[in-house]
């Protein structure tokens, strides 16, 4: 395979304030291995998409409601969220509140609330239960009675209606008979334990994990709450900034696209893909257990293995690139300097925040009219963040944000926006290599396709910044931030929603 010359720019000036050296050669490689990278790109990128969307189990048929059987609710189940959030939010306030807050909220206030997410008889069963720990019994009576009353009960459900309706009945549940609890908590989970554990000492090991973390909850929302007017503020500011600074034209793009030609630029995305690819596929062969479970060091292992992925970006050096320009072509420069990047990255990525609260909607909307409303409160689409928070101990969740706020900025800024997005750049517009850089960058996530939406949007926008800045020391700090910033939240939150 023959080679064009190795480019001749010279090494980029390392005075902050000076503008990148511009391209004046392709990229190293031949119009044939360019070909057979596009190729590569194609088959490899849509090996990664065929494993994310079509390789998993086909949905089971919508089940017979009347002879379905009832699953333990999933730890994004919508009546399962707010009734833990309730519980204990209320026990925090009742127990360490001031006497002014004990009298404004009580349990009570929060049971219609609870209700108007019990959508399936299995929820309002659920919501018996809840209705128990937050009004007293005969609250909850009241609720089984209108559960009762209505017509063509699931048989399990009227059957455990019964159990429900003994439970309550109980001075003490927990001396029911231990084939009676067991049954309702395998089908019925937390709701099931906060029930049978009513009369027990709340510092008991069986009640403290349901009540406890009352605290926490109440900083994660206000956390969540402030961070979400953060957003909103400095999203409008800095897209009235960027529009000014277009007006004034201030916003001028530094990026310099090489010349058509060559290949080995491009050649990164299907080197990583290959690698991604060749990870979803042998990894779940080398952890499965002698029974076909995943054992406990299965995750580990995951996770560590994604670091093998990082040389990729290397790849230009093995076919040709020289080490002088390289930083350069790929976007490992300085540029105005780290700090300037840093801020005007950040600046680029709240100015986007806007579309994606619009974008954020409009996938919610699609999913739910696609999808529909899920079943018996659970989501209609997974969410593989929360799956592996759900699961994982403490240094999981530790390799994982690592990986999330380390690895993901760095290897996948350099990979889609360095080299990818720089290639596309010598024969494309803006707009289109942006799009098809971000399409790739999505589609290479594991979300199911109607989640991508949001992926694609930031994709997008680091492409921009990329465009605007020449380096992608800004890609990386907007990368960073989004990262940590929604992991940090869903880290505080998922503890508590466990059961």
């Amino acid at each position: 395979m023959t080679t064009d010359p190795a480019p001749t720019v010279p090494p980029p000036t390392t005075r902050s304030n000076s503008p990148a050296p511009k391209a004046a050669s392709p990229d190293p490689g031949s119009p044939r291995s360019r070909l057979f990278a596009w190729i590569a790109t194609l088959l490899l990128v849509g090996g990664v998409v065929f494993l994310n969307q079509f390789s998993k189990p086909a949905p089971e048929p919508a089940p017979d409601p009347a002879t379905a059987p009832i699953k333990v609710p999933g730890l994004l189940n919508s009546t399962a969220v707010v009734s833990k959030i309730a519980v204990k939010v209320v026990h925090y306030i009742n127990t360490q509140g001031s006497s002014e807050a004990r009298k404004s909220i009580k349990g009570d206030v929060f049971i219609p609330r609870i209700g108007d997410q019990a959508t399936s008889p299995v929820d309002r069963l659920r919501m018996a239960m809840v209705a128990g720990e937050l009004g007293g019994v005969d609250e909850a009576l009241k609720w089984l009675a209108l559960l009762e009353a209505e017509k063509d009960l699931p048989p399990q459900v009227a059957a455990d209606l019964l159990l429900v309706r003994r439970v309550l009945e109980a001075e003490r549940p927990a001396d029911l008979p231990a084939d009676l609890r067991e049954a309702l908590v395998s089908r019925h989970g937390w709701f099931a334990k906060l029930s049978l554990t009513r009369g027990l000492d709340d510092r008991s090991p069986e009640r403290a994990p349901l009540l406890d973390g009352g605290l926490r909850v109440i900083a994660v929302l206000s956390l969540l709450l402030l961070v979400l007017l953060t957003a909103v503020i400095a999203g409008l500011g800095s897209l009235a900034t960027m529009v000014v600074m277009m007006a004034t034209g201030k916003l001028r793009p530094t990026f310099s696209p090489p010349l058509p030609g060559g290949s080995a630029y491009l050649e990164v995305l299907p080197v990583f893909a290959g690698g991604f690819l060749l990870i979803k596929l042998v990894m779940p062969w080398l952890i499965v257990g002698p029974d076909g479970a995943t054992p406990e060091w299965g995750l580990k292992a995951q996770l560590v293995v994604q670091w093998l992925l990082v040389p990729a970006c290397l790849w230009p050096l093995l076919r040709g690139a020289r080490w002088s320009d390289f930083p350069h072509r790929i976007g490992w420069h300085r540029g105005a300097g780290w700090f300037k990047e840093i801020a005007l990255g950040l600046l680029g990525y709240f100015a986007m925040l806007p579309a994606l609260g619009v974008v954020f909607l409009i996938t919610a909307r699609l999913v739910s009219a696609v999808k529909g409303p899920g079943t018996d409160g659970e989501p209609p689409v997974d969410n593989p963040i929360i799956e592996i928070m759900a699961h994982a101990g403490t240094l999981e969740m530790v390799m994982f944000f690592v990986l999330a706020t380390c690895w993901a900025p760095f290897v996948e800024e350099t990979v889609f926006r360095g080299a990818f997005f720089g290639h596309l750049r010598a024969r494309m517009s803006l707009v289109a290599a942006a799009a098809a850089s971000a399409l790739a960058f999505g589609v290479m996530h594991g979300y199911e396709y109607l989640m991508l939406g949001p992926v694609i949007l930031l994709g997008f926008t680091f492409a921009l910044i990329r465009e605007w800045r020449g380096t992608i020391v800004g890609c990386m700090a907007a990368h960073f931030v989004h990262n940590a910033a929604t992991l940090t939240l869903l880290t505080l939150l998922v503890p508590v929603l466990r059961d």
